[in-house]
């Protein structure tokens, strides 16, 4: 109970300060300019320096991505993989479900897609 009337206290005493200009309610020992700089400086070792914070890179100088390191031959890896995949794909429906006239774009379909698995081989 002395500990609620302590702080009642102690929040009447921070009410009635004269504010000058400052905003009500926050202590006195807060207001005091430079006080949570050194601080700061104290226990972090942080000096801030405004001049040379504005010239170095922030988040937004950064790329998001970073630029690729691959060659050309992993472009042509990826275009010629995704073309066997398709004409084999392609090649297997027409067999499954074509007519007898679709053999001979199902028999295209399985040589263009080992053609183009030639150059990239799985590892």
């Amino acid at each position: 109970m002395d500990s609620i009337r302590t702080s009642e206290n102690e929040a009447l005493r921070i009410q009635q300060q004269p504010t000058n200009g400052k905003p009500a309610g926050i202590p006195a020992i807060i207001q005091q300019p430079g006080l949570l700089t050194t601080l700061a400086r104290l226990s972090t070792g942080y000096q801030p320096e405004p001049d040379r914070e504005l010239q170095e890179k922030t988040y937004y100088d950064y790329p998001v991505l970073k630029a690729p390191v691959w060659s050309w031959e992993i472009i042509w890896y990826f275009f010629m993989g995704g073309l066997a995949g398709g004409c084999y794909v392609l090649a297997t429906i027409a067999s499954l479900f074509g007519s007898k006239e679709d053999r001979v774009v199902a028999r295209v379909g399985y040589y263009v897609s080992l053609l183009a698995l030639l150059p990239c081989p799985p590892c």
